[in-house]
């Protein structure tokens, strides 16, 4: 956790073994786990940007349910463009409507909105 340097991951299994350690320590390491998404941002974003959408949502949505929710939400506002752009892809499939608008939906509280904005257009 201490490198800077994490590249060939998934999303989903990196937030969903990050959401489990917080769970599991009560919380003991979320400074540590903070430090680590913070320090890997960049990265994430670069992975976001090349992941299939559902993959990345179901990555997002797992750190949402952690206490890392607010990353969560400032991630995919980061990758907005991105996002949009792949959702808009599978506008007719339906996927759109059954998963990827939901997950939106829980996933984008706060400065992520905009996304669900820019879709329902």
């Amino acid at each position: 956790m201490q490198k800077n340097n994490h590249k060939g991951f998934q999303i989903g299994p990196l937030f969903q073994n990050v959401r489990r350690i917080s769970e599991i320590t009560n919380g003991k390491y979320d400074k540590e786990l903070l430090t680590f998404l913070n320090n890997n941002s960049d990265n994430f974003i670069i992975t976001i940007q090349n992941e299939d959408v559902l993959k990345s949502l179901s990555g997002l949505f797992e750190l949402h349910k952690s206490t890392f929710n607010i990353y969560a939400d400032e991630l995919l506002y980061k990758c907005r463009k991105s996002i949009i752009l792949k959702s808009n892809q599978r506008r007719n499939d339906k996927i759109f409507k059954d998963k990827i608008i939901p997950d939106l939906e829980k996933i984008g509280f706060d400065k992520a909105k905009v996304i669900l904005k820019e879709l329902r257009k």
